[in-house]
């Protein structure tokens, strides 16, 4: 993260460079004379500026502003209390948001109990393969399975010449490292026995498992476009995605950028975004599907003709 503080004249003040991982963080600014500063932050292709308004009582007389660095407090606020709370009283039918926090950060669960219930918080499996079945062996080719949350995912994209389905660029290479790519007709039925291409409902509850802020089924998710705070940074590999849009693959999605290939027969993306067909209908001959790119770390949700060609990622029937 790159922080800039100006004057009003334009002229740089303070520039300070930081790696941080994900989560909040807290600057506190000490002003010089000036009246007016303006702070930038800037990270990856992202950047956001405020205006501060500077009084004297404020002031460095010496006229030097600075800026310091306060951490990555980890200590939650607004609890109620730090033990049990045997007199909190609820109506059945109420919404509860439940919110833990350690210091990989936090993670949020929204749920409407019906009775006593027990919530797991989960924080990256690593690459958990799914309980008595780490592969699956399916029309020649084996993929392994990856646990995420109470959902259980095929680690790779399918890669079954069947229907209509292509090679990024026609090269076969492409198809051995990402997979092929399907219209949706064809996505709808390449799956293994006992697996089926996830509905739109069934990659939001996975986007808000691998999100830091907006958890399940928190509505963040039933928007359309960019959305979320990093669930697209959690979902991508560690390796392939140009200009530094690598991820850190917390829970071993592995997601690879293998481009997309548009309905007049246009390759474009690869190294850079990647798209996969949700089994959800849209109208008018559409299909949700999710896309990430390098440049971004939230997951975008929209729908695409139904003759575009994206992938497909398998989830385990339940």
């Amino acid at each position: 993260v790159l922080i800039n503080v100006s004057d009003i004249m334009g002229r740089q003040l303070i520039h300070k460079e930081y790696r941080l991982k994900c989560g909040h963080h807290s600057f506190t600014f000490f002003p010089g004379r000036e009246s007016i500063y303006f702070l930038t932050a800037r990270m990856d292709q992202q950047s956001c500026t405020i205006k501060m308004f500077n009084t004297p009582s404020l002031s460095d007389l010496s006229g030097n502003c600075k800026l310091e660095y306060g951490g990555n407090p980890i200590t939650p606020e607004g609890y109620k209390a730090s033990i049990a709370l045997n007199g909190f009283v609820f109506s059945l039918g109420n919404q509860l948001k439940f919110t833990a926090y350690t210091a990989l950060g936090e993670r949020t669960i929204i749920d409407t109990p019906a009775g006593n219930m027990t919530y797991t918080f989960q924080y990256g499996s690593g690459g958990i393969p799914c309980p008595g079945m780490p592969t699956v062996t399916w029309q020649g080719v084996t993929y392994h399975t990856v646990l995420i949350g109470d959902q259980c995912w095929l680690k790779e994209n399918m890669n079954w010449e069947t229907g209509i389905s292509w090679c990024y660029d026609y090269d076969p290479s492409n198809c051995e490292i990402y997979g092929r790519l399907y219209n949706w007709p064809t996505a709808l039925g390449v799956c293994p026995t006992g697996w089926h291409l996830p509905s739109d409902e069934e990659w939001k509850e996975i986007e808000g498992v691998v999100d830091n802020q907006y958890g399940y089924p928190d509505p963040e998710w039933d928007q359309t476009g960019w959305r979320g705070y990093d669930a697209g940074l959690n979902l991508k590999s560690t390796t392939g995605w140009n200009t530094g849009g690598n991820g850190p693959d917390p829970y071993g999605f592995s997601a690879l950028p293998g481009g997309t290939r548009a309905g007049l027969g246009l390759f474009y993306g690869l190294g850079h975004d990647s798209a996969w067909w949700t089994s959800t209908e849209n109208v008018w001959s559409t299909a949700w599907r999710r896309y990430l790119s390098y440049y971004s770390e939230e997951a975008n949700r929209y729908y695409y003709s139904m003759y575009y060609a994206f992938y497909v990622r398998c989830l385990r029937d339940y």
